[in-house]
């Protein structure tokens, strides 16, 4: 007969707890302790045994459900240990951005009205840009499988739903990989009163291959 997948979890338990149960009541230190004890002349109320069987029957229980609970908190480090960034793939990752041929710019466009950022957002510019952009979109990725690195990850890239502006983010806040574009000039000002800031990677793939290996280093 066919069992239906949702009652194997439970079936499991159920045999699990026979075992453990099985184990408990026919132990040799029970059955021997039981055995002296009527081997010297002291007689057993029934209750005893009723007893026993409850009790063990409570232990067995609760070493059946630690049993499964050990196990799956082993399946889910497993797990999380599986799908974690390692230094492997953070040098790999350096490797290819120093392969991918002509230099990449990214330009930073920030508005701000008051204090409070009304725009911002990234453009990629130069020869090769679309395969630029998918290797900081693979970069952003391993950044969130990085538990070394997870910690020092500002909001502005956690924020980003596309993972190439996560690592872009992660340049900029924490390696100042940017440099405005008119150093010596004084951000224009919009006649609303809104400020226009603009900075650049000059070379996004010299600058990433670079910290994809500080970030090879942290995670080993």
């Amino acid at each position: 007969m066919k069992i239906h997948q949702s009652l194997v979890p439970i079936i499991q338990f159920a045999n699990s707890v026979r075992e453990q149960w099985g184990t408990l009541v026919t132990s040799g230190a029970l059955i021997g302790c039981l055995g002296i004890w009527q081997a010297t002349g002291h007689s057993l109320n029934p209750s005893v045994y009723w007893i026993i069987a409850i009790g063990g029957l409570l232990i067995a229980f609760y070493l059946a459900w630690n049993e499964q609970r050990i196990e799956k908190e082993r399946l889910i480090a497993a797990n999380e240990k599986s799908s974690r960034a390692t230094t492997v793939e953070w040098k790999e990752l350096a490797e290819r951005f120093k392969a991918s041929g002509s230099p990449v710019r990214a330009d930073w466009h920030c508005h701000r009205l008051n204090n409070q950022t009304t725009y911002e957002g990234w453009r990629f510019s130069g020869q090769s840009g679309s395969n630029c952009e998918t290797l900081c979109r693979y970069a952003g990725k391993l950044l969130l499988k990085s538990p070394a690195i997870l910690p020092q990850i500002p909001d502005s890239s956690k924020q980003q739903s596309d993972m190439a502006l996560c690592w872009l983010f992660f340049l900029k806040e924490n390696y100042r990989a940017t440099a405005p574009l008119h150093p010596f000039a004084y951000p224009p000002i919009g006649d609303d009163g809104t400020i226009y800031l603009s900075e650049a990677i000059s070379s996004v793939a010299e600058v990433s291959a670079r910290i994809c290996m500080e970030c090879a280093a942290k995670e080993l």
